[in-house]
């Protein structure tokens, strides 16, 4: 079943690709995003501009997708885009992610992440061993309240439990904290639906 998400104005995408479409229906041929957002496969309307350095794009709906990490396959995304095609009448499909994305070069986004993170590691091994435990105590202490006490999502982390600002945004996905906040939340969700009368166990 194909839907129509509304109400979105900036959407994080994963496991992306960009393809460009001829159709029996419209005379131009057309490029998209095909990829993952949430857990749900999504193909974007045509796309109106892509920033290779920010790793956005904007689209003709007006929504700005953020891509994480590499482009890749999905079967989720490949379902959604199969049915999309057959919808709209698909004739040719090709795949021109490479014409964005170069594996072997690193965007200003990147490199500019590259470049605070060597400065964080720096910092870090300045640190006597007091300091580092008590950073390490301070930043763990903020991830559990803001990841199992309170459940938040990963801007409440960020902005209210942290007190970053929205600069922080994409760094924190850099640096592996948005996937450790999705792996942590689908954790807890899954440990939720699990039967206590299965898997507990009877000490006496």
């Amino acid at each position: 079943m194909l839907f129509r998400p509304d109400n979105e104005v900036r959407v994080i995408m994963k496991s992306w690709k960009v393809i460009e479409v001829s159709s029996d229906l419209v005379n131009d041929k057309t490029r998209h995003l095909v990829g993952v957002v949430g857990d749900f496969g999504r193909i974007c309307s045509p796309i109106q501009e892509f920033d290779t350095d920010a790793m956005e794009v904007t689209t003709r709906s007006g929504k700005v997708y953020e891509l994480v990490g590499k482009p890749n396959e999905n079967a989720d995304s490949e379902y959604v885009l199969k049915g999309w095609c057959d919808m709209n009448k698909i004739t040719e499909v090709t795949d021109v992610t490479s014409e964005y994305y170069s594996s072997g070069a690193l965007s200003k986004t990147q490199e500019a992440w590259m470049s605070d993170y060597d400065e964080a590691a720096e910092w870090w091994d300045s640190l006597s061993q007091a300091d580092r435990e008590k950073a390490f105590h301070a930043v763990i202490s903020k991830m559990y309240k803001a990841e199992v006490l309170d459940r938040g999502t990963y801007r409440y982390a960020l902005y209210d439990v942290f007190g970053l600002d929205s600069s922080m945004y994409r760094k924190g996905m850099y640096s592996g904290y948005f996937t450790l906040h999705n792996l942590i939340a689908d954790a807890l969700d899954a440990e939720e639906t699990l039967d206590p009368g299965v898997y507990s166990v009877d000490s006496k």
